[in-house]
């Protein structure tokens, strides 16, 4: 986020030479009684190079990166940068 404030924005760059699918699931750290505690973003092939973009997120979300053969990995949106 330009001044630190949501939204924040992850950008995870397949710096591999294949091809990923890769899914994200947000683990929202702020929810009321009529929302879900998760949303699934929709799968993302990321060719070799390139970027994919995981929007809308604020402070204390997790966010967990899935793609099939390779371990899943979590990133957690600081308070403050």
């Amino acid at each position: 986020a330009a001044s630190g404030e949501a939204p924040f924005v992850l950008k995870l760059k397949n710096d591999s030479k294949d091809t990923l699918k890769v899914t994200a699931k947000v683990l929202l750290s702020v929810v009321n009684h009529a929302m879900d505690k998760a949303r699934l973003d929709p799968e993302q092939t990321v060719e070799a190079g390139q970027t994919m973009t995981v929007k809308d997120l604020t402070a204390d979300d997790r966010v967990i990166l899935t793609s099939p053969g390779y371990a899943p990995l979590e990133v957690r949106v600081p308070f403050k940068l």
